[in-house]
C-alpha cells in the first residue's frame, strides 16, 4: 500500500485467490479496525489526510467538502 502525491491516490495492491496480480487506486482509503484508533503498521507513514472516527466529527464539515488541508492529519494516534 503507498500513496501516491502526483495524483493524490492510494495505491492498494494484492493477489487474488487465483495468484493474480492485482492493483487498486483510489482517492480516500477507509479501514475498519475497530473501536480503539489504530492505525495499521502498513498504514502509518502513507502520507496524504488521516481522520480517525473519533476526530471525524470535529473535521466532518473540512472531511465533506473536500478540503482538509493538505498534509493535516485529525487525528494520530498509534498503540
Amino acid at each position: 500500500m503507498t500513496y501516491d502525491e502526483a495524483d493524490g491516490h492510494y495505491v492498494v495492491r494484492a493477489v487474488t485467490e487465483n495468484g493474480e496480480e492485482t492493483e487498486h487506486r483510489a482517492p480516500h482509503l477507509v479501514l475498519g479496525t475497530g473501536i480503539p484508533p489504530y492505525v495499521p503498521e502498513a498504514c502509518r507513514d502513507l502520507g496524504g489526510d488521516l481522520v480517525h472516527n473519533t476526530g471525524y466529527l470535529d473535521a466532518k464539515a473540512a472531511v465533506l467538502a473536500g478540503s482538509l488541508p493538505q498534509g493535516r492529519s485529525c487525528q494520530r494516534r498509534h498503540p
